[in-house]
């Protein structure tokens, strides 16, 4: 991530605004260019390791929900932020610590996207890893700026997306996915 140019585009950001610079935005783009860092950090780090377990007896639904994440929209670089929840069934009792499925929504969330692209990517990630899942369920609702304090302007509007894989994508699966 080169920060050099990130707070060279700020500046002109600042010069297309025409604002004067008081001391308040005297060091806004060194500011902006560190937090982008922080913000797109998904972008430099390596995916998330899923470290697994053999648990011979456990084979019901595993899911970790409400689990709190940050995202910038890809179309017009404002946040969104909700709640995901991610759910697995273990195959052959292989199971991953909890904290592996919120480190899958840093990762993807952490970088320019959409919440269509990211809840897809979550579940792919999941049902194609190591883990091998029998089937994987992600829910993400998300409150979008882009909605909120442009274009049609409704606060309060919440974006919901699903992806199903495996066996999740089976009603009786999916809805007591939906229901845990």
């Amino acid at each position: 991530m080169n920060l050099n140019k990130i707070e060279e585009g700020m500046k002109i950001i600042l010069e297309g605004l025409e604002i004067p610079i008081d001391q308040h935005l005297k060091d806004t783009p060194k500011r902006v260019a560190k937090a982008y860092a922080e913000m797109f950090e998904g972008l430099t780090m390596d995916p998330p390791y899923l470290r697994t377990f053999e648990e011979s007896n456990v084979d019901q639904m595993i899911i970790s929900d409400e689990i709190d994440f940050n995202s910038f929209c890809g179309h017009h670089f404002l946040t969104f932020r909700g709640k995901a929840k991610i759910g697995y069934i273990p195959r052959n009792g292989k199971i991953v610590g909890i904290s592996k499925l919120a480190r899958v929504l840093d990762y993807f969330a952490k970088r320019p996207t959409v919440q269509e692209v990211l809840t897809n990517n979550i579940a792919d990630f999941i049902y194609n890893s190591e883990l091998n899942p029998i089937g994987v369920g992600v829910i993400i609702k998300a409150s979008h700026d882009c909605e909120i304090i442009r274009g049609i302007k409704k606060p309060g509007s919440i974006m919901t997306t699903s992806a199903l894989r495996g066996i999740f994508k089976e009603n009786h699966v999916k809805q007591e996915f939906i229901e845990l």
